[in-house]
C-alpha cells in the first residue's frame, strides 16, 4: 500500500490538531451573540487568567493611551470595545501556535509571529485607510494568515524536506512548490485549520487564498495578499522564499498604494505603529 501524501492524509492528521481552547472558543461565541452582555462576555473571559491577565495589561498599555489605569475584566471590555477584545483574543491564540520556531520556512523561534502581527497591523492600517468597516477583523485576518505553515512544518515530516530543497534552489515561492510536490499549498491547510476551528468565511477565505493572484476575490484575501506583501517587503518573516511571492499592481492601485511615494509614505506610518506595537506585545 502507498505512503504517498495525500490532502485526505493530511486532513486526518489536521483531525488530531487541538481544537480552539474551550474558554476562548466560549468568549467568541458569547461575542458574536446579540443576546450576550457586557456581564456575561466578562464572566466569561474571567474563567481563563491568563487571557483575563492579558485583557487587563492591554487595557492599561501605552499601545491604548487610556488616562486612567484599568482595574476590572468588565470595564475593560467597555474600554476596548467588543472588536478590539476579540482581535486581542485571537492573538493570544496565535501568540502559543506561531511563536515557535518553523525550521521547514527557514523562521526562527519568534519570526513568524513578528512576521504574522506585522502584517496584522499593516492589514487594519489598510483597512483604515480605505474605510473597510470592521477593521479589527481585517486585523485577526491578517494575523492567521499563515497557520498553514505551522501545520505542514509540523506535521509533514519528512515529505516537506523535498520541498525545501527545492525552493532552495529554485526561484519560486513555497506555495507553488508545495503545489507541485504535494499537490496543495499551506494556503489550502491554513484553511482546513481554519474550518476546524469554525472560524468565520472572512477568515478561511483570507487564509486560504492570500497568494491566488488570479484566484484573489474577497476583499479579506485582497487584503491580506497587499499587507503581507508589504510585511515581506519591510523584511519582517523573509525566511526562505520571503522575497519571491508576486504583488499584485492591481490590487496596490485598488487600495492607493501603487504610487511609490504614497507606498513609502504608507510603510513609514506603519513601521512607527510596529514599533510600539513589538513593545506591548513583548517581541
Amino acid at each position: 500500500m502507498s505512503n504517498k501524501l495525500t490532502l485526505n492524509v493530511l486532513i486526518n492528521r489536521v483531525e488530531k490538531l487541538p481544537a480552539l481552547p474551550h474558554v476562548i472558543s466560549l468568549v467568541l461565541r458569547k461575542i458574536d451573540d446579540p443576546r450576550s452582555s457586557i456581564t456575561d462576555i466578562a464572566k466569561t473571559l474571567s474563567g481563563d487568567e491568563g487571557l483575563a491577565a492579558n485583557v487587563l495589561k492591554l487595557a492599561n498599555s501605552a499601545y491604548y493611551g487610556f488616562p486612567r489605569r484599568v482595574v476590572s475584566v468588565t470595564e475593560a471590555v467597555v474600554i476596548l470595545g467588543l472588536n478590539t477584545l476579540k482581535s486581542l483574543i485571537y492573538t493570544v491564540l496565535a501568540k502559543d501556535l506561531l511563536g515557535k520556531e518553523v525550521k521547514g520556512y527557514a523562521l526562527n523561534k519568534g519570526e513568524l509571529w513578528r512576521h504574522s502581527i506585522a502584517c496584522a497591523i499593516i492589514c487594519r492600517e489598510i483597512a483604515r485607510k480605505k474605510r473597510l468597516g470592521d477593521i479589527e477583523s481585517f486585523f485577526v485576518a491578517g494575523l492567521l494568515h499563515d497557520i498553514g505553515k505551522i501545520v505542514l512544518d509540523e506535521y509533514l515530516q519528512p515529505e516537506y524536506e523535498e520541498v525545501v530543497k527545492r525552493t532552495s534552489e529554485s526561484l519560486e515561492p513555497f506555495n507553488v512548490i508545495e503545489k507541485e510536490i504535494l499537490g496543495f499549498d499551506h494556503q489550502e491547510v491554513g484553511g482546513l485549520l481554519a474550518k476546524r476551528w469554525n472560524l468565520p468565511d472572512f477568515l478561511v477565505s483570507a487564509i486560504s487564498h492570500h497568494h491566488d493572484i488570479e484566484n484573489i476575490t474577497t476583499l479579506s484575501s485582497k487584503v491580506v495578499h497587499v499587507g503581507d506583501g508589504i510585511t515581506l517587503m519591510m523584511g519582517y518573516g523573509l525566511g526562505i522564499d520571503g522575497l519571491m511571492y508576486q504583488l499584485s499592481q492591481d490590487l496596490l492601485e485598488e487600495f492607493g498604494l501603487s504610487d511609490e511615494s504614497k507606498l513609502e509614505e504608507f510603510i513609514s506610518y506603519v513601521d512607527n505603529l510596529l514599533t510600539a506595537a513589538y513593545q506591548f506585545f513583548e517581541l
